[in-house]
């Protein structure tokens, strides 16, 4: 009860609440743990708010609300990205298919020039969203980093038959 009522009195504006939830940290339910870190965080604690969403171990079997929530966390830091990148590749090998964690995972290996695992990843993302214009153009890209050029030639009719906006051009 008393992790609720600190919930409840920091939306009436107590913000001394917080840290009666770190003191009862224990007795937050797993289901409104992404609440608590979103407190956390919106109030300086990014750390904690971390620490209580982090997965506890690598066995990760869906994707709850408090995992979404760390991973949006991990995404705000540069050098969060190799823990970030850990959890998609699970995540990925749960076969648990996002269009956006698969998306996030494939720019990180592209941005860590790792054109092979990028082009696995942007694989699944082609075979599960192939109408999502991001994911095609972010598939056109692995298949050039990793010289699929036959691949690409056969994409031509598919590549020309889309409308893609503005947005989703990309630069290099």
């Amino acid at each position: 009860m008393t992790v609720f009522k600190a919930i409840c009195n920091f939306f009436a504006g107590d913000m001394t609440c917080i840290d009666v939830l770190a003191e009862n940290e224990v007795y937050i339910h797993e289901s409104i743990k992404y609440i608590v870190a979103q407190i956390y965080r919106n109030n300086g604690r990014r750390e904690q708010a971390l620490q209580l969403v982090r997965p506890i171990d690598g066995n990760i079997k869906s994707i709850s609300s408090s995992l979404s929530y760390y991973l949006s966390l991990l995404r705000e830091k540069k050098e969060d990205s190799l823990e970030l990148l850990s959890i998609l590749k699970v995540l990925r090998k749960n076969e648990i298919y996002d269009k956006e964690y698969l998306l996030c995972e494939g720019i990180l290996y592209f941005e860590r020039s790792e054109f092979e695992e990028a082009y696995a990843v942007m694989s699944i993302s082609w075979e599960r969203f192939p109408e999502d214009n991001h994911v095609f153009l972010n598939y056109l890209v692995a298949l050039w980093k990793t010289r699929r050029y036959e691949q690409i030639r056969d994409l031509q009719e598919n590549a020309l038959a889309r409308k893609i906006e503005p947005q989703y051009t990309m630069s290099f």
